[in-house]
């Protein structure tokens, strides 16, 4: 799986904030903390399997699989993330 973000997604990164643009719908998302850092590590094209395990060293807790894919989904539902297989 490659996620990517869909081509109508901006962003910009700011000293302590993420702000992530729909330009299709005008929403936009701000990104703080963790949320923040695994929308970097995307940018930085990692995949999945580094963004789990920087998720749990930065987490600490044993559930940082779950809550990454929880934070995922979301992004997909936001129409703000996609899977390169379906974009």
């Amino acid at each position: 799986m490659i996620l990517v973000t869909p081509p109508h997604i901006r962003w910009v990164v700011d000293a302590r904030k993420t702000i992530v643009i729909n330009e299709q719908t005008g929403e936009a998302h701000l990104l703080t903390g963790i949320e923040a850092a695994v929308w970097s590590w995307l940018s930085l094209a990692y995949p999945y399997s580094k963004l789990v395990s920087m998720m749990t060293a930065f987490l600490r807790c044993e559930d940082a699989e779950l809550r990454l894919n929880d934070l995922l989904q979301s992004w997909y539902a936001a129409g703000i993330l996609e899977d390169s297989d379906h974009g």
